[in-house]
């Protein structure tokens, strides 16, 4: 974590948070090690796609990179990202791509009506953080902090709803003595809605879930055919990058090269249904 210290001179971000499993997990020049990570989990997904889909030698060193990526993922000390790959690996090795857009489709409209199921408590999020407390308590108390000043930042955000605080932190709460921010924002989510409003939050996820949402629309859910082998994983990847910025800020460029490529192949898109055999001849008895 310190290459970007020795060449550039600065430290992108807090050093604590390289600190992880009782060792160090890499940022290399990117702003924090979850992006990295998120990264590098992205090109296992992709590997193994395209390992699906090779043939030959071809099939082999892309089965090869696959697993060397698996690796390198798992060295990135992120378990976030390393959850991600052990779902989406098999989905992308075994699953129709039909099937794959349908769950990546599941996900983003997850993550898009979040804040409201979020605000009516319809998360069991006590139920979480029990169930992780038997695994990790210390990834427990890390959630539970995360939940806590999600509440607090979304009601902050409820007091201007529609067209939010606007920037330089109008979106945190401050200790009235020192001026200090006393709140952390960690998912993206909050972020936009207590700077933008809902305005806001539905301009840039609405962006995000509409090439979901076109794909569906034009019938790629029962194409048989006609869609891509390299659709479905590309599908998932802007699902779960969107599930993502749920706990995490992890919109990047990557992001939306992402969804700018798949609303590119979703506008360019015609469904091919596969024809149905004719009915046998059966003699008309006179």
């Amino acid at each position: 974590p310190q290459l970007n210290l020795w060449i550039y001179g600065y430290y992108q971000h807090f050093f604590g948070q390289s600190i992880r499993f009782g060792g160090y997990r890499p940022l290399v020049f990117l702003y924090h090690g979850i992006w990295l990570a998120f990264y590098m989990f992205t090109a296992v997904v992709a590997a193994f796609a395209l390992y699906r889909g090779a043939k030959g030698d071809a099939k082999i060193k892309w089965g090869a990179a696959g697993v060397y990526l698996f690796i390198v993922l798992f060295l990135c000390k992120s378990a976030g990202a390393f959850a991600f790959a052990l779902l989406l690996v098999p989905l992308v090795l075994f699953v129709p791509a039909r099937y794959q857009f349908r769950i990546a489709l599941i996900f983003g409209l997850f993550t898009f009506v979040y804040p409201v199921l979020k605000q009516f408590e319809v998360i069991p999020e006590e139920r979480i953080l029990v169930a992780i407390e038997q695994g990790s308590l210390e990834r427990a108390n890390s959630l539970r902090f995360r939940l806590s000043n999600e509440q607090i930042l979304l009601d902050r955000a409820y007091e201007k709803p529609f067209f939010g605080w606007g920037s330089w932190g109008r979106n945190h709460l401050l200790d009235p003595w020192s001026g200090n921010i006393t709140t952390v924002t960690d998912g993206r989510w909050v972020i936009v809605i207590g700077v933008f409003g809902w305005l806001g939050y539905i301009a840039e996820f609405g962006l995000l879930l509409f090439p979901l949402a076109l794909m569906w629309w034009k019938g790629a859910h029962f194409d048989r055919v006609g869609i891509s082998p390299l659709v479905g994983p590309l599908a998932l990847l802007l699902g779960i990058n969107m599930v993502d910025l749920i706990p995490n800020a992890t919109i990047t460029p990557m992001t939306w090269l992402l969804a700018g490529a798949f609303w590119g192949y979703a506008e360019q898109y015609k469904p091919r249904r596969r024809p149905r055999p004719a009915p046998p001849f059966q003699p008309v008895l006179q």
